[in-house]
């Protein structure tokens, strides 16, 4: 994954035992669990770093079943934002929020987010596979969850592969 990408869970990835029962991998969403469609929002978020302004009143919303790009150029504030979203940050003004909460009053974040906005916090030497397993153990997460999750994001293929080798474009 890239600066700026989300994997967000709460949207309903097929995992590999429904897919056995169902058609081919796509990387649709099925649906979502809760109540809300909007699986992120972000309202009228501000931000600044001294004097220099990163987000300016912004505003969008992720619907539940979309597969979304958050796109710009270098400084545009993408990393901003996500970092503000999984409560990194704090905004100035506005609100990020999943499935209408913030990230610190998640239940279980780590079992509906998962986010990598700089590569170099995995270890180069590790594979994919070992990486996520390295998490799920720290959480107590069983090893098929992470085979779930690599296969859902279409990455079972290169499980293996050391994260150093990933392109980050």
């Amino acid at each position: 994954m890239g600066d700026g990408e989300i994997f967000l869970r709460g949207a309903r990835w097929r995992t590999r035992r429904a897919l056995a029962r169902g058609p081919a991998w796509s990387p649709r969403c099925d649906g979502h669990e809760g109540s809300n469609s909007q699986v992120i929002e972000i309202r009228n978020l501000s931000k600044r770093f001294g004097s220099r302004l990163a987000l300016d009143d912004v505003s969008f919303v992720v619907e539940a079943g979309r597969v979304t790009a958050f796109l710009g150029p270098n400084g545009a504030g993408k990393t901003t934002t996500m970092r503000v979203l999984l409560g990194l940050d704090f905004a100035d003004s506005g609100q990020a929020l999943i499935d209408g909460r913030r990230f610190v009053d998640l239940e279980a974040p780590i079992l509906s987010v998962g986010a990598l906005l700089d590569a170099r916090h995995a270890h180069p030497g590790r594979s994919a596979f070992a990486h996520l397993r390295a998490l799920a153990l720290t959480h107590g997460l069983p090893q098929s969850r992470v085979e779930d999750v690599l296969y859902d994001v279409g990455l079972s293929e290169v499980a293996g592969k050391r994260v150093g080798g990933f392109s980050l474009g």
